[in-house]
């Protein structure tokens, strides 16, 4: 099972975001303009992005002998929505997301073999800085 970090940084997220949610893929994005974004200049060193963190995980979707699904490896307890993936570590369909795995078989294109992401989110605040020299981004829990 592929398991991911991701940050949602709250200025630029939204059903999509314009990178990779990765640490890696933020600092890449930051140290450039992207007047489509609304960023006429690269990050300042320093600067902060309020965000959210979660850990994605993906599961192999098996048909029950009763009809039913289970999800190999198990699903976690306590997750946030899930969502059909493109495939094991490779993003998810956000129009499909939902609270409870019991509804996303139903009217979606679905079968035996199907890869499903669980997103669990952490809702203690973070924040992400942006360090310029090389550039990177940092996270930091708030509370």
């Amino acid at each position: 099972m592929t398991e991911r970090i991701v940050f949602w940084l709250d200025d630029y997220s939204d059903e999509i975001t314009p990178c990779d949610c990765s640490l890696e893929g933020w600092a890449t994005w930051l140290s450039q303009p992207d007047e489509g974004w609304g960023r006429d200049a690269a990050a300042k060193d320093g600067e902060r992005f309020k965000a959210t963190r979660a850990v994605v995980t993906y599961h192999t979707a098996c048909r029950c002998d009763d009809g039913g699904w289970r999800y190999e490896p198990p699903l976690p307890e306590g997750y946030s929505f899930v969502a059909p993936s493109y495939g094991d570590g490779m993003g998810w369909d956000a129009d499909e997301m939902v609270e409870d795995v019991k509804d996303l078989p139903e009217g979606l294109d679905f079968d035996e073999g199907s890869i499903v992401a669980a997103i669990v989110e952490d809702h203690v605040g973070w924040i992400v800085a942006y360090r310029a020299d090389p550039p990177r981004c940092e996270a930091e829990k708030t509370h």
